[in-house]
């Protein structure tokens, strides 16, 4: 238990303290980030970042193939009308053209974010490919093409969680090597 200025017990202290230690801790660790961050295709990102668009494609054209799920539906709903006034107002005629149209653009959108995540894995899994280790390798595959959680690799790796995390920092390291000997990024 910390103790405040006159010696009583402060237990906000003890709080206060942890949080600045967090901070420092986030600092040190931007720090050690921002020198392994690099310039690719004009944007900047780490080697991790690099690794992981091959995920964050996949989960935007899951997410599309859900929003198209949802347009079908809503062009198959139909309403009737049972009232027995007739009222005058305009309406849209083309409403099922008009959703149509909709649902061929979104579709045209979907294989465009397709193309793109195969050219993506395909120069991810050339980028994996160059690492010499083939551990790390093994492993980059596993979290980066097979998109697989941490604990499942280290079931099939058979190796614990802290040796596959130094294993990870070590293949991280490994790969931006391999980009800056590409010439694909600048630091």
């Amino acid at each position: 238990m910390y103790k405040n200025s006159e010696g009583y017990p402060d237990p906000t202290a003890g709080e206060a303290i942890a949080n600045v230690m967090r901070e420092e801790k986030k600092q040190r660790r931007a720090g050690r980030r921002s020198s392994r961050r690099f310039d690719f295709n004009g944007s900047v990102m780490s080697a991790k970042e690099y690794l992981n668009r091959a995920y964050r494609l996949d989960t935007d054209i899951n997410n599309r193939i859900d929003q198209l799920k949802h347009l079908k539906a809503l062009s198959k709903r139909v309403t009737a009308a049972y009232g027995t006034e007739v009222v005058s107002h305009s309406r849209n005629v083309d409403s099922m053209e008009d959703a149509v149209i909709r649902i061929m653009e979104a579709e045209t959108r979907l294989t465009s974010q397709i193309d793109k995540l195969v050219d993506v894995r395909k120069e991810i899994q050339g980028t994996i490919d160059l690492v010499a280790d083939k551990d790390c390798q093994t492993l980059l595959n596993l979290r980066y093409m097979g998109m697989n959680p941490w604990n499942d690799i280290c079931g099939k790796m058979e190796m614990s969680r802290a040796h596959v995390f130094r294993l990870h920092s070590t293949a991280l390291s490994m790969v931006e090597t391999v980009l800056k000997t590409q010439g694909r990024i600048t630091v």
